[in-house]
């Protein structure tokens, strides 16, 4: 296992000049040089790439939406690159812009083109960030993770371990100690067209690397100081999380904690790999490590999601069929059984992933769709000491329109949307008290 560690920036982190130099400051002040550097892009650069997609047909639409990106990242290399370097960076960042304005008018652009063209924003990121900490002082170099990670062109790409794990060790060699800022989201195929990692795709980059590169910790650094008992901006009196084990934040981040995300813990869930959840705005504050121990962790998690997929099936034998869908990783948040009835629950990217296994399980068992419900939520609470609120969790929430389920570390209920926000709050108020009655804080 290598000393060294993997630091990710997120777009939070770098939506601005200061930014940068928090970060910039961040990496010189806690980090080594052998630590790989994972960036995303500045602000909201990806989502404004992809509405350039969205007005693809509308050229004064869509040449608005590249005027207002390329007038944020001008404005980003004119406040942070030194006057002797500003103009290469910027006729960089033109070449780029053309590049991005003639595929939209030349038209019909595959799917790698357009891949490409959204990965642009990590790019930037990357060359930028490198530049400023060799003003700054400091050895520095970017990378980009397409000539890394090589990965099946599939919808969510595989990263092919070996031959990944090659080039970054040869590139590491070559360059030697320096810091070292990649890109993330991006990866290529073996063709090397450009893939991206999908949803949250930078925290998946720096997992991915940090057990390609057999790094000891990751750092997600981003806007909150890491993991409360609830969503702050919801609920009042939340308690932030020191410590929590992986079993837990798996569980969370299928559960909807927005801050955790289950295909990024996955690089990292069975290596000795610990990861930590800081904020780059409050370095020096308290934040939350995700570690291998199970007993790290007194304080119970709520969390929500604000719409959940309810759907009905027909079933002959729900054992078997409960057993092909953990196989086939589409295991559902929730179920319950009546009669010949099966209702399973999942949020919005896995039920469009099991839809696409029904004909399967209806060839093989038999299950017949009846009906998807889209008028529920779902409410978690999460914790190894789960069986404490067990008795009050059904005490207070049976009844005919909410569904409890119940496994080793969460107790999870899904009812009405327009009850999530009001039983979130219930539920940590509860948990708060009793909290503060065992006289942890």
């Amino acid at each position: 296992m290598s000393e060294s560690q993997v630091h990710k920036f997120g777009g939070s982190s770098l939506e601005s000049y200061e930014g940068f130099y928090r970060v910039a400051k961040i990496i010189l002040g806690s980090s080594s040089k052998k630590d790989l550097i994972i960036v995303s892009a500045a602000g909201k650069t990806t989502d404004h790439l992809y509405e350039l997609f969205s007005k693809v047909n509308i050229e004064s639409e869509w040449n608005d939406v590249l005027h207002k990106i390329q007038f944020f990242q001008e404005q980003l290399v004119e406040q942070l690159v030194s006057s002797e370097n500003v103009e290469f960076q910027l006729n960089l960042l033109i070449r780029d812009v053309e590049f991005i304005r003639s595929s939209i008018l030349f038209g019909n652009i595959n799917k790698y083109q357009m891949n490409h063209i959204l990965g642009f924003g990590e790019l930037w990121s990357a060359r930028l960030l490198s530049q400023l900490l060799t003003e700054l002082g400091a050895r520095a170099q970017y990378l980009d993770a397409r000539d890394v990670l090589i990965a099946t062109d599939d919808v969510l790409p595989i990263i092919y371990d070996e031959i990944s794990s090659y080039k970054l060790s040869i590139i590491r060699q070559n360059l030697g100690e320096q810091h070292l800022v990649i890109t993330g989201y991006i990866c290529a195929n073996d063709k090397g067209d450009t893939l991206l990692l999908g949803r949250n795709g930078s925290d998946y980059s720096a997992t991915v690397i940090a057990s390609l590169a057999k790094v000891n910790f990751v750092t997600i650094w981003t806007d909150v100081n890491g993991l409360y008992t609830a969503d702050p901006k919801i609920v009042k009196n939340t308690k932030l999380i020191d410590g929590i084990s992986f079993s837990e934040a798996d569980r969370l981040a299928k559960l909807g904690c927005s801050l955790l995300h289950h295909r990024s813990l996955k690089p990292i869930f069975k290596s000795k790999i610990n990861l930590a959840v800081r904020s780059s705005y409050k370095p020096d504050e308290r934040f939350t490590v995700i570690s291998q121990h199970e007993d790290v962790n007194n304080k119970p998690v709520v969390t929500f999601l604000d719409s959940v997929y309810l759907i009905e099936l027909k079933v002959s034998s729900v054992r078997f069929l409960m057993k092909e869908l953990h196989e086939a990783e589409v295991s559902p948040l929730t179920y319950r059984v009546s009669g010949d009835r099966l209702f399973i629950s999942y949020n919005r990217d896995q039920y469009f992933k099991v839809k696409e296994f029904f004909p399967f399980l209806k060839g093989k068992f038999g299950v017949e769709f009846i009906n998807v419900d889209l008028s529920h939520g779902l409410v978690a609470l999460v914790s190894r000491n789960v069986t404490l609120y067990k008795k009050w969790f059904i005490n207070e929430f049976s009844c005919r329109e909410n569904t409890i389920y119940c496994d080793e570390i969460s107790l999870t209920l899904t009812m009405p949307k327009s009850k999530v926000f009001s039983f979130v709050k219930k539920i940590h108020d509860y948990c708060v008290a009793s909290l503060e009655e065992s006289g942890v804080h």
